[in-house]
């Protein structure tokens, strides 16, 4: 009996053939599984690069010229066979992640049914995590989380992982799925849209490069990605007056004295909300929470039009709200003030004289990256100063972005499924302060971004 390997799969090229091969359309076709291959992306060598989409996304793919000194021990190849390469490469992608995909599927399945066994099915994966530190499930959530998520499931996992749901809960109690769910969300929308800061007005010049990230002329294609952008901005907008303490009636806010960070817009979070949105997929596409599928249960409602943008929002939120990062996208402690008179809530100000953006936290990393380099690999360092190449000048933004644009779009989302898990790890119970000190310096909650910039280089 064949057995099915948990670390990876064997993809073998095959070529059905028709058994009458006197067939007159048979001499014309390829006689190898090579040929057959060549012949059936021919058409997609003969269009401009720029036309390329990604087959999980359906992006454009991010174009990467041509450079002949990358071939160092044999004849360099022509512009035309690295791109049929590259074509190749790209038209490859798309059975190995359905490959994956299916064998994540089944391990997720494994896991959502041993939660059940023992008592924690209807809790959200962050609660079962600070439940469970230290013991098997937790070992096994997070090599889970490691190996990847399903993409139809990134939407509801990453929210449980992030705590965006706790958050979230902490302002109201409407569950996120239907119009009702989103409707704080548009209120922020309307409060944001008439906004006049600084931070608004950089986010409108942003919008207008972000629209040259898609090149194609093809209609469909730059509609959608004017609809995604278009989200993204709404994302964006929707942070900004969540951040200010004019708007902080436009919710329903039930937090308490609970200490929040006020967002300090850059053109990172406007990619991070245009790859959230993208990770999660058309609204239409969305079977439910792992946990209603699992069980049987009908499908899902109609999901409201804004759902996915109001999932990006929390998000993003509970992003720049984490220790971990908040000196990247949350306005630093010295520029913020008391709460507004009479609220409830401790909603922090930004004074007159805040800065627009922040780099404190992506050049601490950087600077991370450099200790690393000169300390474990000193030809290397050698050689990047001698050439006058600058360590900023790439990962100061790929930090920013964590990585997106940076690496292709399965790969980012691949990345933040470990990433995110990474972000909120709790520590066992009964942990000092000074022990919980001790484990940050050991074990950075940014790690991830220096290890993957560490390997890249």
């Amino acid at each position: 009996n064949i057995v099915e390997s948990v670390s990876g799969e064997v993809h073998v090229l095959t070529l059905w053939v028709p058994i009458r091969q006197t067939d007159r359309r048979f001499k014309y076709e390829p006689k190898t599984a090579r040929a057959w291959r060549a012949h059936s992306i021919r058409p997609k060598l003969q269009m401009p690069e720029t036309s390329l989409r990604d087959p999980s996304t359906q992006l454009q793919c991010r174009q990467r010229g041509y450079n002949p000194n990358l071939w160092r021990e044999e004849w360099p190849k022509s512009r035309a066979e690295a791109f049929a390469d590259y074509v190749e490469l790209i038209e490859d992608t798309q059975p190995y992640l359905d490959c994956f995909n299916w064998q994540s599927q089944g391990h997720w399945n494994l896991f959502y049914d041993e939660l059940q066994k023992h008592g924690h099915w209807q809790k959200s994966l962050g609660e079962i995590r600070r439940e469970t530190v230290g013991t098997d499930i937790a070992y096994k959530m997070k090599e889970l989380l490691r190996r990847g998520v399903p993409p139809s499931w990134r939407r509801h996992i990453w929210m449980e992982i992030l705590g965006a749901d706790t958050i979230r809960a902490e302002f109201t109690q409407v569950p996120l799925r239907g119009e009702q769910g989103v409707m704080d969300y548009r209120n922020l929308l309307l409060a944001g849209a008439p906004c006049r800061s600084d931070a608004m007005v950089q986010l409108q010049e942003d919008i207008v490069g972000a629209s040259s990230w898609e090149t194609s002329m093809a209609p469909g294609a730059l509609d959608r990605h004017l609809s995604l952008l278009s989200q993204a901005q709404g994302v964006c907008t929707a942070l900004i007056a969540f951040s200010s303490h004019h708007h902080i009636d436009c919710l329903n806010y039930a937090a308490g004295n609970r200490h929040h960070h006020a967002a300090l817009y850059s053109e990172s979070l406007l990619v991070l909300a245009f790859f959230l949105i993208i990770a999660q997929g058309p609204d239409e596409q969305d079977p439910g929470h792992p946990v209603e599928i699992l069980q049987g249960q009908q499908p899902p409602p109609e999901v409201a039009e804004d759902a996915d943008s109001a999932r990006a929002f929390w998000m993003l939120y509970a992003l720049l709200d984490s220790d971990a990062y908040s000196t990247y996208y949350a306005v630093p402690s010295a520029y913020q003030t008391q709460s507004a008179p009479g609220s409830t809530m401790q909603l922090p100000q930004m004074k007159d004289e805040a800065p627009m953006s922040s780099s404190l936290g992506a050049m601490e990393d950087v600077w991370h990256l450099k200790l690393c380099v000169s300390r474990y690999e000193k030809d290397l360092w050698v050689h990047l100063e001698a050439v006058g190449f600058q360590l900023p000048t790439i990962f100061y933004g790929a930090f920013l972005r964590l990585f997106a644009f940076s690496l292709p779009y399965p790969s980012v989302f691949r990345f933040w499924d470990a990433l995110f898990a990474d972000i909120k790890e709790p520590l066992p119970k009964g942990t000092t302060p000074e022990a919980a000190q001790q484990a940050s310096r050991r074990k950075p909650p940014r790690r991830l971004l220096i290890c993957l910039a560490f390997g890249i280089l």
